[in-house]
């Protein structure tokens, strides 16, 4: 065999490897166009994530979004009944049951506050801001056991 025969295997395996690359590409390309677009045929496209992790939808997002109205007007009681029925239209809509704990807190009813933030906890357990609510739901019991030794002193015979 000759240097220039060798020589022009070389190239064309070369070559080979490069058309091979390219069209590995392409039909990866084509591929991952094919599946962003399977939404266009038939399938619905992924619905936007919540901060709080659940899926919303717009009647759930709407109570929310009146629930919140109520709660800046101090009306925690409207609040909670709009949070509530969020709830009911998307169970795994996180972040109402966090507002409906806030609600309780706001209206000093500390056991209801840590229910709502613990069902808040498990609902969405990767949540971003989960260590600040069981910071709040910590926070919460030891106020309870504190408004207890303050009950059990004022009931202390003098």
């Amino acid at each position: 065999m000759n240097a220039g025969g060798e020589a022009v295997r070389k190239a064309l395996r070369g070559r080979k490897r490069i058309v091979l690359a390219a069209t590995l590409l392409c039909l990866l390309t084509a591929m991952s166009a094919i599946t962003a677009g399977a939404h266009q045929f038939g399938k619905k496209p992924p619905p936007e994530r919540d901060p709080g992790g659940g899926l919303p939808t717009s009647k759930a997002n709407k109570a929310v979004e009146i629930g919140q109205y109520y709660f800046k007007k101090g009306k925690y009681d409207a609040a909670i009944d709009r949070y509530k029925e969020a709830i009911e239209l998307r169970p795994e809509f996180g972040l109402p049951y966090r507002l409906v704990g806030e609600a309780y807190e706001k209206k000093k009813f500390k056991p209801e506050a840590i229910e709502w933030f613990e069902k808040y906890i498990n609902v969405v357990p990767r949540a971003l801001d989960v260590d600040s609510v069981r910071k709040r739901i910590e926070a919460l019991r030891r106020e309870i056991e504190q408004d207890k030794e303050k009950r059990k002193e004022k009931a202390r015979p003098n």
